[in-house]
């Protein structure tokens, strides 16, 4: 008997409200883990001046889902401006919210919705450039990197990897260059000018110092629950790319050059959290940007028994990422030292 149970998912317009129902009810019914990352330390830029009470109970749950909406939203938004789905298909944007549901330490108010929501941002202009060099667009786009750097410095380390994916898209010329370089700096302006003018110059020479910080690079020490969810993102990723490849004739050119794009930019976070797994909590929701794009466009373009089966074998471990994460203490599996 042929299963129809992928399609029928794809193609129903039930499938998004009842994704994100089932999102909200995972976000604000379970139960916090007892032990939560931290995010008070340098490498984290200004967010130790978000008040305490943004960070606990019902505001940090709340601030969380209100971001994760806007990430979700505009996620369809750029399906439905770029066409990324050569069907009318909101599978792109469900699997979004899945993931995020999945990774428990991602529902608190931390710098790594944030830094997604930006990120996310960033790809809109980044798309529109597509052969067309614009220094309007990209100051737009670093200016987005820039501003999120503001909580956590290290996201400028994308900033070479959009030089790159500019010149990919054919979109990058020396006033480009010159307009990134202009938007990187313009927040720092601001932020050294007021640092200056209360007294806080020394905390803003920290925070720009981490931007360069290489300590952790080689420093790994990985977590049962930081793993598990790492692993099971990457996994979709990896599934969502090979099946891209293989099927990559169907769509047209420009579309898969945004899709190059997309997995150029998942590669790089995923090595950024296998080389630095003390930052996998905030790096993760960005990777779970590009996961959610290349699977999604597996889940809704491809439909054969191998997917079908493996699409199940997901669900089961789905529920198994869960399960690890509430009933098994967060250990730490292993850790090698510089």
């Amino acid at each position: 008997m042929r299963l129809n149970f992928q399609h029928s998912i794809t193609n129903s317009h039930a499938t998004f409200p009842i994704v994100s129902i089932l999102t909200l009810i995972l976000w604000f019914l379970l139960p916090p883990l007892s032990e939560t990352p931290s995010f008070a330390s340098a490498d984290y830029g200004l967010w130790h001046l978000m008040p305490s009470m943004m960070q606990e109970g019902w505001w940090s749950l709340g601030l969380s889902a209100a971001c994760a909406a806007l990430m979700v939203y505009f996620l369809t938004e750029l399906n439905n401006g770029q066409v990324l789905l050569r069907i009318n298909s909101r599978m792109i944007s469900t699997m979004l919210a899945f993931l995020l549901a999945l990774a428990i330490p991602c529902q608190e108010w931390q710098p790594g919705v944030v830094v997604a929501l930006f990120m996310l941002f960033s790809f809109f202009p980044l798309f529109t450039t597509y052969q067309t060099p614009s220094p309007q667009w990209t100051f737009c786009i670093y200016l987005m990197l820039s501003v999120a750097s503001l909580s956590f410095p290290k996201i400028l380390w994308f900033v070479p990897l959009y030089w790159f994916l500019q010149g990919y898209l054919r979109a990058f010329s020396i006033r480009c260059f010159m307009s990134s370089i202009f938007a990187v700096m313009m927040p720092y302006w601001f932020y050294a000018g007021i640092a200056l003018i209360t007294g806080g110059m020394e905390e803003a020479i920290q925070h720009m110092l981490m931007v360069v910080d290489i300590s952790n690079i080689g420093h790994t020490e990985w977590s049962l629950h930081g793993i598990t969810v790492w692993g099971f993102t990457l996994l979709s990723f990896i599934t969502g790319c090979t099946d891209f490849y293989i099927h990559q004739f169907r769509d047209k050119t420009r579309t898969r050059s945004l899709y190059n794009v997309v997995v150029f930019h998942g590669l790089f976070t995923a090595v950024l959290i296998a080389l630095q797994p003390v930052y996998v909590w905030t790096l993760l929701p960005v990777l779970m940007l590009s996961t959610s794009i290349v699977f999604g466009h597996f889940f809704a373009q491809t439909q054969t028994k191998f997917s079908h089966i493996f699409c199940l074998l997901l669900a089961a471990l789905a529920a198994g990422v869960l399960l690890v994460q509430y009933f098994i203490d967060d250990i730490t599996l292993f850790a090698v030292k510089n």
